[in-house]
């Protein structure tokens, strides 16, 4: 499970910058035509 506070607006903005986190790292590791693919739900 993810871990949340229970307050929507701090758990959305927390998980907005963990994805975009994530696709500066891919961003750096994947080879030329690399794929990310992220999910993130609608939420704030």
């Amino acid at each position: 499970p993810a871990d949340t506070t229970g307050h929507r607006p701090t758990d959305h903005l927390r998980t907005t910058a963990l994805l975009e986190a994530a696709l500066h790292f891919a961003m750096e590791v994947l080879v030329d035509d690399g794929f990310f693919l992220s999910k993130c739900f609608r939420g704030g």
